[in-house]
């Protein structure tokens, strides 16, 4: 195994191919459609703001342990399940930054409720399309 990681082969990934397996990028846009991360940062700032109670350092222990597994992910494959652990951390804090916006002005709350419906829309097109099609990859998820 050390000569594989000595030569940049990642491990779990050669013997079992999937749709599921892929890039960062390709896990980001699957899992979150990119929207929670992007709005990560202004919930943490907002959860620092209002003061970090126990609450806050258990979702900053979430996404600590979702950055270490993305490290440890570009060479053993988690399949995707990093992800899985962390999404509802991901959830409430996408919850927490976009309250943040709603309260700071009438176009926070049109962006915020447009962000829920893309999100909501996206939702539904990838159930959709794994119930009808029966296609199963990052795309889709």
């Amino acid at each position: 195994m050390l000569d594989r990681l000595a030569t940049g082969q990642r491990v779990g990934h050669d013997r079992l191919p999937s749709p599921l397996i892929g890039s960062l990028v390709e896990q980001i846009w699957g899992h979150t459609r990119v929207i929670p991360i992007l709005l990560l940062p202004l919930a943490l700032v907002s959860i620092v703001r209002r003061g970090i109670t126990w609450n806050g350092y258990v979702l900053i222990g979430y996404v600590v342990v979702l950055l270490g597994a993305i490290v440890v992910d570009w060479q053993f494959s988690l399949w995707n399940k990093h992800w899985y652990f962390s999404l509802p951390a991901l959830a409430f804090l996408r919850g927490i930054a976009l309250d943040t916006v709603c309260i700071r002005s009438r176009a926070g709350r049109v962006v915020a409720t447009g962000l829920v419906g893309y999100l909501w829309y996206e939702s539904v097109a990838a159930w959709l399309v794994r119930e009808f099609l029966h296609q199963w990859s990052l795309q889709t998820l």
